[in-house]
């Protein structure tokens, strides 16, 4: 019984964890506003949508790691445009 309980709270440990990291990245990736109305009115729609991007979205380190990759080739291909003209 003690063990149950002890994984009961792991579970619910980490599912706080994921939904309020997923939250941060809800928040983040769109309009605050948009967001909160979101989940006030779409409560069990949204709070799937925060565990899943707590558990498989990209962290804030990540993705700026890919924006400034995105970027650099963005700018190798210009400046190759350049060099071809």
């Amino acid at each position: 019984m003690e063990d149950l309980l002890i994984i009961a709270g792991v579970i619910f440990i980490l599912t706080l964890y994921w939904t309020i990291r997923g939250l941060f990245q809800l928040l983040s990736r769109h309009n605050t506003i948009i967001a909160i109305v979101y989940i006030v009115f779409l409560f069990p729609i949204a709070w799937i949508h925060m565990l899943i991007l707590g558990i498989w979205g990209l962290s804030k380190k990540q993705k700026l790691v890919k924006d400034v990759k995105a970027k650099a080739e963005f700018d190798l291909l210009v400046e190759k445009e350049k060099n071809n003209q």
